[in-house]
């Protein structure tokens, strides 16, 4: 099922004083302090553009459940709540003294961000950056995306970790103009030569918030994540460019990629347990891992983070993109290999293929970047993976991300190093090509040449000596044009190679240079 309708245009207006955040949040106490926070945080004050065709007001999705975790770090059966309406129920209860509360949330509009702003002290930045799309924005009407300074990050307190999540697309949609219909994220197309991947790189994110009340026990965590891929935007260019752009939308299914990413949970977990996370949406993913593990790892391990989980799941994410990179570039680079010349390599095949190396640097850069944040909120440091000593206990090795995610930012550091090798080594063979093509252009223009040298003094020679009709082929005086014209085209020939002893190496003609040659070849 598909419809069609004509995109929404970009903002091109001047700022004004009406640009005060009042799209974020409904009506409310939230939103007069998101007002008065526009002066401190210029974030707050405009929507991001590239989600211009599923504005924040119009999503409708939104599903959350509710964790309690108890005195001995037992957490709760969930409670599930489908609609905005129930949820909004629940906190009109007061709430209780010392209770420790996981409040799981897909899906993002304006009265969620009112509702869990104003009761779980949630600073208006957080949602923000949870809502921004866009890797890079140069207009100075554009909104902004200047990133706090590092000291400021507390990954104790609130992390925002961007993610890519690899699907296989149920249908071919022929274009790089995608994204994902609930959410705005981009959903990154590939193509190998002139033929499209049967993939979609999906860009998630996942944020946490907690809010401490009254001590260390009395707190509330907030968890924001992105819906499935379940409708996707596909933007049409027109025709012409007076005309606007179109918006298809599509409904379809998008299983995860050779079955999505590897489950993470230690071995003595997992033995009696043969369902594994649904691997649809981090979501589903979260519940089961909360609901199946939670409470046996924490009786192994005092103190067990409930978010190990999140960052579990994104770093497994992020190794089966590295996977699915290392074998596309091990494609692009496989014809390459194992060849005696280029000849039978058009030019224009290689042109495509450097062009999609580009993209996958520039995707990798990205990748880079976003890791480096997550490493930054975390206070991982940018060191090679740390091993655990072997003293440490299993539980406590499985518990900690900071290797996983030093061997993630090394892996794509290594995979960048790759691309751009690859990317030099098709500039290569592109000179090559180029450089056989021109010797073999020289080798055509020299054999005109020589057919010219042969042909030109002999129509020479007859208009020279005003040589007429007795001298043409089969006539008594051909004898005659003969002796005139061969010793012609000799000398002719002669007197050329002599004087192309006389350029050197910068194509210029010199005396020196003739009679050095010529001193060399007869002496």
């Amino acid at each position: 099922m598909s419809s069609i309708r004509e995109a929404p245009r970009p903002r091109n207006s001047p700022r004004t004083t009406e640009d005060d955040g009042t799209w974020l949040s409904s009506e409310g106490p939230y939103l007069n302090l998101i007002k008065q926070s526009c002066a401190r945080q210029p974030n707050l004050e405009l929507p991001d553009g590239r989600n211009r065709a599923v504005l924040l007001c119009d999503r409708q999705n939104i599903r959350a459940s509710l964790f309690e975790l108890g005195t001995e770090n037992q957490i709760s059966s969930p409670t599930e709540f489908p609609t905005f309406v129930d949820l909004q129920k629940h906190f009109k209860h007061p709430r209780l003294d010392a209770c420790r509360r996981i409040y799981l949330v897909e899906g993002l509009n304006p009265q969620i961000v009112a509702l869990l702003g104003e009761q779980l002290n949630v600073d208006p930045i957080f949602f923000v950056t949870h809502e921004r799309t866009s890797t890079y924005l140069r207009w100075p009407y554009e909104p902004n995306l200047a990133p706090c300074l590092p000291s400021l990050l507390d990954g104790g307190q609130s992390f925002t970790a961007s993610y890519y999540d690899v699907r296989v697309l149920s249908e071919q949609l022929g274009t790089f103009s995608v994204a994902c219909a609930e959410s705005g994220r981009d959903a990154l197309r590939t193509k190998l030569g002139k033929e499209w991947e049967p993939t979609v790189i999906l860009h998630r994110k996942c944020s946490f918030w907690k809010t401490i009340f009254t001590n260390e026990d009395d707190w509330a965590a907030l968890i924001l994540c992105d819906p499935p891929f379940r409708q996707a935007h596909i933007w049409q260019k027109p025709s012409f460019i007076q005309e606007p752009w179109s918006l298809k939308t599509i409904h379809f299914s998008a299983p995860p990629f050779q079955g999505g990413y590897a489950d993470f949970i230690p071995h003595p977990w997992t033995i009696h347990r043969a369902s594994g996370p649904p691997r649809g949406s981090l979501f589903d993913d979260m519940v089961h891992y909360l609901t199946e593990y939670h409470n046996d790892i924490s009786a192994e391990l005092s103190g067990l983070d409930f978010t190990v989980f999140a960052k579990k799941i994104i770093a497994s994410h992020y190794l089966l993109l590295i996977e699915y990179h290392e074998a596309l570039l091990s494609t692009m680079a496989f014809p390459l290999q194992r060849k005696d010349n280029f000849a039978n390599i058009e030019t224009t095949s290689l042109e495509s293929s450097w062009s999609n190396i580009q993209q996958l640097c520039s995707r990798i850069d990205r990748y880079i970047k976003d890791v480096s944040h997550i490493m930054l909120q975390l206070h991982i440091p940018f060191d090679n993976p740390c091993v655990p000593s072997a003293g440490t206990k299993p539980y406590t090795k499985w518990s900690q991300s900071e290797s996983d995610y030093q061997y993630i930012y090394m892996k794509l550091q290594s995979l960048r190093e790759r691309a751009e090798f690859l990317s030099s080594s098709l500039t290569g063979v592109t000179g090559i090509n180029g450089a056989a093509r021109s010797i073999r252009e020289a080798k055509t223009i020299k054999t005109f040449t020589i057919v010219a040298l042969i042909f030109i003094p002999l129509s020479f020679s007859t208009s020279l000596f005003s040589m007429s009709d007795r001298h043409l082929p089969g006539e008594k005086n051909f004898g005659v044009f003969f002796a005139v014209a061969l010793p012609l085209v000799v000398f002719i020939f002669v007197a050329i190679l002599l004087f192309d002893l006389g350029y050197n190496e910068n194509s210029s003609w010199r005396l020196e240079t003739f009679t050095t040659r010529i001193w060399r070849s007869w002496f």
